[in-house]
């Protein structure tokens, strides 16, 4: 999130897009590679993005463009059809993106290519008018993606973390009293998840008995951290537990030569002035554990922003 840093408003970073926006514009739409974001529940900005396996070639994105956009009156990528004031914004962006701009009634919009990421992002903002889109001047200016083998940063709706490099987003689930983000790298499964309210959450019961119930973990393998507190948390647990194949399981899984133990590692607090509860759970479904330091990095990444 550092190429956002520097610019009044509120970092958005999500599975590889960063850039931030003013406190009242809100990503109202939030799929795997696709964010609609609104202000007054106005659509302001629109960004789709794709991570490309291989070298990209911009004619023939071009034209695989123009045939989607077919239904939009007056699509066109030639510049006297793009209005001047847009085509001059465009150069707020980086460097690192190569801008192709287009227009059409409903909007205005650019394809890019991010070289370093080797990405191609598509914008649309429907601010026509030259006054209004100067609001985006900053945004665009902070717009950067997440390049390959570093960690991804997250900040979206009240989570923000930093995702390990290596592993995809699986799923995104995102509702009042509860957000979840699962993580793989094809071996572990990496889950962060924020529960809300925490008193609502835990209905009375001890922090440590609801983590045993809930984990299906013995007490015993819960135990108190009293170093690396989060910010705003007075307490935080900390749990490891094996679950081994039983006698059936073990039979069938020797005739093909496997053997699986899951093994589970897990930490949760409580954000106090928040009244919200983080948890972070990393599993492998191999004989082999997740490796503890990728564990590490991302809880104490983890914040209520």
């Amino acid at each position: 999130m550092d190429a956002a840093s520097d610019i009044p408003g509120s970092p958005v970073a999500w599975n590889g897009l960063v850039l931030t926006v003013p406190d009242d514009w809100i990503p109202a739409i939030i799929d795997t590679r696709h964010l609609l974001i609104t202000r007054n529940d106005l659509a302001v900005l629109e960004c789709k993005w794709t991570v490309e396996s291989g070298p990209v070639s911009i004619p023939r994105k071009r034209r695989a463009l123009e045939r989607q956009m077919q239904r939009f009156e007056g699509f066109s990528f030639t510049s006297a059809d793009i209005p001047s004031h847009w085509t001059e914004l465009l150069t707020a962006m980086s460097p690192d993106f190569e801008v192709h701009p287009f227009s059409h009634k409903s909007a205005n919009g650019a394809l890019c290519l991010h070289r370093p990421s080797n990405s191609t992002v598509l914008i649309q903002s429907p601010l026509k008018s030259a006054a209004e889109a100067e609001a985006l001047r900053p945004v665009l200016n902070s717009m950067s993606m997440a390049l390959p083998g570093a960690p991804v940063p997250y900040a979206i709706n009240d989570l923000q973390f930093l995702a390990p490099a290596g592993y995809t987003l699986a799923k995104a689930e995102f509702k009042p009293g509860l957000s979840e983000l699962d993580f793989t790298d094809g071996r572990c499964t990496l889950s962060i998840k924020r529960l809300a309210p925490a008193n609502v959450v835990l209905q009375g019961q001890p922090f440590r008995v609801w983590i045993r119930d809930t984990m299906d973990t013995p007490l015993e393998n819960i135990r108190k951290e009293k170093a690396g507190l989060p910010d705003g948390s007075r307490k935080r647990y900390r749990w490891h537990k094996e679950t081994r194949p039983n006698l059936l399981q073990r039979l069938s899984l020797f005739a093909n030569g496997k053997k699986k133990t899951r093994t589970i590692q897990g930490t949760a607090w409580i954000v106090e002035n928040e009244n919200k509860m983080l948890m972070v759970t990393h599993e492998s479904g191999t004989t082999t554990a997740c490796d503890s330091e990728t564990f590490e990095s991302v809880w104490r990444s983890l914040r209520i922003r």
